[in-house]
């Protein structure tokens, strides 16, 4: 029945004549109310049976079976399974997603009955509810229920039992609206605790690890494990259990070894097998109904003709192959492998992150030191003829940076010359403000361009020479500005007064402390002219 019609039965009464559309709506009433009732009661899932497993026959390597069972799908099917089933695993597609297994009912018309005398009156009697059995990587539909999940590489040419997920299928329940939103508030916030375990164990591992592969882990049975590409014959490859660090702080895990197929090539090529972080344990955590189970591998890998970034994937071994090579081979000398053999080289190991920083180096330092008591002697020579409080800051920075030149990185560096900059921006305002005769001096103007330049510099280019050489500018006009020249003021003692005297010289004390020569400034120098 469509969803926007009544349910509807046949009303029976003496003499009423059905056809088989009658029979048909009758079955179509009963068949889509159990459906309704299941949708509206239950979730979707497995009620019972309907384990995955690998196929017993040891020849059947890409084969699984799926043991009897009862589903029941989101549109209300009950997807009855009486016996064994078997399906090939389709391992193309994208191999980031897992293998879904999954069940379809699907019905069949059989027993086919023949009205010799009426042929238009001929037809099916039965329909059969069959199963479909898929397994590949697409989308797992609303008429289908998933069974298990199977990870496993694109090219694999064989399926293990150990890739086998039967953990992830969700069982059939009742519905609780109430339960069912603190199981999704639960969820979600196990996840985001996972997410925040996950940012911590990044920055640690960033803190300590460089990015490469961890070397020769020591595991509780006393071996020790590493990541390596070893050749098992023919054009496959088997990758040993080991944990590398990638350029964002994910540990990369194998618990397993894994065979790879390396494809044949028509020309000469050079190909690599590579391994990435893949997270798995988020789905898990969406679903608290399913079964836990310890994820702990976290390695994706591809064999690919593109050299690796060694920051998300990182390489673990090339294999320079040859047109219509047949077999990778061990290689009889590992420092010089050659076409067909394995080359472990290309491995990059993980190491310890220095404890100290990357100093500068003596010839850094050296002119670091040089500049600074340029910087420190001419703006000490601006504050004597001007004093300024940010004039003293400056000096005081200048010393900072001289004695921490031995011991600071670059990146301290520029942070240190940066600030510097900054209060030397701040003295050009305060020299205008407390000296205005220095507006109009080009001195001021040469000194401003010069803190003007060395700010864009720091901005722009990161090239210590430049650097260096826009600040000493700026020490240099500084120095220029502490030797600018101002015409005295002059004022004129008066007229010539002739003072009585016993003895024949006499000393005249004139009072000037009433002269002006602008505001908050007074004329203490007289000029006597001599006739």
């Amino acid at each position: 029945m469509s969803g926007n019609q009544q349910f509807q039965r046949l009303n029976f009464f003496a003499g009423l004549f059905t056809t088989a559309q009658d029979w048909i709506d009758e079955q179509a009433y009963h068949v889509g109310k159990a459906k309704l009732t299941n949708q509206i009661l239950h979730r979707p899932g497995v009620a019972e049976g309907l384990t995955v497993r690998l196929h017993p026959d040891s020849e059947k390597k890409r084969m699984i079976v799926v043991e009897p069972g009862v589903a029941l799908d989101a549109l209300g099917n009950v997807i009855y399974v009486a016996a064994r089933q078997e399906a090939r695993v389709e391992t193309g597609g994208d191999a980031t997603q897992p293998i879904k297994v999954r069940l379809k009912l699907h019905v069949t018309h059989e027993q086919y009955f023949t009205n010799v005398q009426d042929p238009e009156y001929s037809g099916f009697t039965r329909q059969v509810e069959n199963v479909c059995l898929i397994a590949d990587r697409t989308p797992v539909a609303d008429d289908e229920v998933e069974l298990a999940r199977i990870w496993v590489d694109a090219a694999a040419a064989e399926i293990k039992p150990s890739d086998i997920d039967n953990t992830c299928r969700r069982p059939v329940g009742a519905i609780d609206a109430v339960r069912d939103r603190q199981t999704a508030a639960l969820a979600e916030r196990l996840t985001h605790l996972h997410q925040d375990h996950l940012a911590r164990q990044r920055r640690h591992n960033r803190g300590l690890h460089t990015v490469g592969v961890l070397h020769k882990i020591p595991s509780d049975d006393g071996q020790t494990s590493e990541f390596s590409v070893r050749a098992t014959g023919g054009l496959s490859v088997t990758v040993w259990p080991g944990a590398a660090i990638d350029a964002a702080g994910n540990e990369i895990f194998l618990d397993a070894p894994l065979t790879l197929a390396v494809p044949i090539v028509e020309e000469a090529k050079c190909v690599y097998v590579a391994v990435a972080y893949q997270e798995r344990m988020v789905a898990y955590l969406s679903n608290l109904e399913q079964h836990f189970t310890e994820q702990g591998c976290t390695a994706q890998f591809q064999v690919t003709d593109l050299a690796p970034d060694n920051k998300i994937w990182l390489a673990l071994a090339r294999i320079n192959l040859s047109a219509n090579a047949t077999e990778i081979r061990e290689p009889v000398d590992p420092r010089h492998p050659q076409p067909n053999e394995i080359d472990r080289c290309v491995r990059q190991f993980s190491g310890a992150v220095a404890v100290q920083p990357a100093y500068l180096d003596l010839a850094v330092q050296h002119r670091l030191v040089q500049v600074m008591l340029a910087t420190r002697h001419h703006f000490a020579a601006l504050s004597a003829r001007f004093p300024t409080p940010s004039l003293e800051d400056v000096r005081y920075g200048a010393v900072h940076l001289q004695m921490t030149a031995t011991s600071i990185d670059l990146a301290a560096l520029f942070n240190g010359l940066n600030g510097l900059a900054l209060v030397t921006l701040s003295t050009e305002r305060e020299l205008v403000d407390h000296y205005p005769a220095l507006a109009s001096e080009e001195t001021l103007i040469d000194y401003k361009d010069a803190i003007a330049a060395l700010r864009q510099t720091l901005q722009q280019d990161q090239d210590l020479d430049a650097v260096f050489a826009a600040q000493q500018s700026v020490a240099e006009a500084a120095l220029l500005l502490s030797e600018v020249v101002f015409p005295l003021p002059v004022a004129d003692a008066g007229d010539d007064q002739t003072v009585l005297t016993p003895d024949a010289q006499a000393r005249v004390i004139l009072d000037g402390s009433a002269s002006e020569a602008g505001p908050r400034r007074k004329i203490v120098n007289y000029r006597w002219d001599i006739v």
